[in-house]
């Protein structure tokens, strides 16, 4: 999924229950399920928007920690620094064992840490698991949604309207 910054992040901390409420069914205009019940991160991609003889920085950083499934995270940290007209890039992967690269459930771990200017371009690859057994109501609640559609939120947690990281294109399953 892709995302925008339109506002700087300074060590924004994106838990898991965040990255599975970027998908939820509403089942009126202010409930809504999950779609998905498990999330692992496969890869942060960040383009930081270069300014003129400022430096630009982005930054990923996969925090250490127990996950609700006793994983620990990586700890790893991924930056970069641009000047002038190139922009600051990276492509952030976690570690092969590390809590983010394995399937986590909603919670308020960790998944990582993102420092970035306003404008940046953020794309996170995910994969997802939804479980058809399983109805769970979503943590974060929808705001004037249609019912029975599917809501995208920004992958801070918060709604389309209050993101900091709106989807560029909301997507339909």
């Amino acid at each position: 999924m892709r995302f925008t910054a339109t506002m700087a992040a300074a060590q924004t901390q994106i838990t898991f229950q965040n990255l599975l409420d970027t998908w939820l069914l509403a089942a009126s205009a202010v409930t809504a399920y999950d779609v998905f019940h498990t999330v692992r991160l496969r890869a942060v991609e960040v383009w930081g928007i270069a300014v003129a003889g400022t430096p630009t920085t982005v930054e990923v950083n996969f925090t250490a920690g127990a996950s609700g499934s006793g994983q620990i995270g990586s700890g790893k940290i991924v930056s970069d620094t641009s000047m002038g007209v190139q922009p600051a890039h990276i492509r952030a992967t976690p570690g092969p064992q590390s809590m983010q690269s394995l399937w986590q459930v909603s919670g308020s771990q960790l998944a990582f840490v993102i420092t970035c200017p306003a404008g940046s371009v953020i794309d996170l690859e995910m994969s997802f698991k939804a479980d058809p057994t399983v109805v769970k109501a979503s943590q974060n609640a929808p705001a004037a949604a249609t019912t029975g559609t599917i809501v995208n939120r920004g992958f801070d947690g918060a709604a389309i309207a209050a993101t900091n990281f709106p989807p560029v294109v909301e997507g339909a399953i």
